[in-house]
């Protein structure tokens, strides 16, 4: 079976976005799962199993989700544009950010689905990975 793997752009580098580069790390790194729960909240609602998160035409990292679930009020007041509530069951760190035009991927502002070839590639250029869980918190 193959798995949704779509890629999200987060272009808001206000403070309640991605202001610099090492905030998203931060975020992916671990902050998922200490800030928020493992609650990944975005504003549209696609099918997925890895999000690819994205800043500045880079890729910093990816998500396994274990489940997509509605947004509860705490949701809607915490991210009031939220559509769907994705729950992340590992986060994983790039160590190198991964330029999305270099493996042939443009147009993701809103959501795009990859195929796995291009996944791949991205895993590929990404040199080592490091991957949080939400019970350690910790690289394994």
């Amino acid at each position: 079976m193959a798995l949704d793997i779509l890629v999200y752009g987060h272009g808001d580098k206000s403070e309640n976005g991605f202001p610099t580069d090492s905030h998203m790390d931060e975020y992916i790194g671990g902050g998922i799962f200490h800030d928020e729960s493992g609650r990944y909240r975005y504003s549209q609602r696609k099918r997925a199993d890895i999000i690819v998160l994205s800043r500045d035409g880079k890729a910093h990292g990816h998500f396994e989700i274990s489940e997509m679930v509605e947004p509860t009020p705490e949701d809607v007041a915490y991210f009031p544009p939220v559509k769907q509530v994705y729950l992340v069951s590992k986060a994983v760190r790039y160590a190198n950010k991964v330029r999305l035009a270099e493996v042939g991927v443009s147009r993701y502002q809103f959501g795009k689905h990859l195929d796995e070839r291009e996944f791949s590639a991205i895993l590929s250029m990404a040199g080592e990975c490091k991957e949080f869980f939400p019970s350690a918190d910790v690289p394994r």
